[in-house]
């Protein structure tokens, strides 16, 4: 204590010094330390938590972004899906018509060469009637007389005959 003396210290006075600080520093600890460290602590975890989030924010973005190249990926093959059913139903519509086409056309033929058949045969007839009548009238004139019913059928039938 002699040496605190020799220095110009009063050793009561240190140690009222020495209990002011440590009251101080408790004061300030509870004061200031434990709520500053509190909210750094707050801090530190709301980081990490949004740091977390940012991940798994992250991941489920990759995530769908997979996903939505997946599904587009299936878009485009049931496109090109229906695309090729609706050439093939294009292909097989156009065949049908034109089988159905061919039929019309087959059945225009047919009933064509029908008709010109019927046109003809009723052609002939009428040509074969107006010979008839050309060839009584004819005759009429080389023989001078008028051929009964029967003898005038037997050389018309005759005549035909023979063209």
């Amino acid at each position: 204590m002699e040496l605190l003396r020799t220095l110009g210290i009063d050793w009561r006075l240190l140690i009222a010094q020495i209990v002011n600080f440590l009251i101080l520093m408790g004061v300030l600890y509870f004061v200031l330390f434990k709520p500053v460290t509190k909210a750094l602590e707050s801090r530190r975890t709301r980081i990490a938590e949004s740091l977390e989030n940012a991940d798994k924010i992250g991941a489920e973005l990759k995530r769908t972004g997979e996903e939505q190249a997946r599904i587009v990926a299936e878009a485009r093959r049931e496109a090109q899906k229906i695309v090729n059913e609706a050439e093939l139903r294009a292909e097989k519509t156009r065949d049908a018509v034109l089988e159905k086409a061919r039929a019309e056309v087959s059945a225009i033929i047919k009933q064509s060469k029908t008709q010109i058949a019927a046109d003809r045969e009723e052609l002939m007839h009428e040509v074969r009637a107006n010979a008839a009548e050309l060839i009584t009238a004819a005759a009429e004139r080389v023989i001078g007389e008028k051929l009964t019913a029967a003898k005038d059928r037997a050389m018309i039938e005759g005549v035909l005959e023979r063209m």
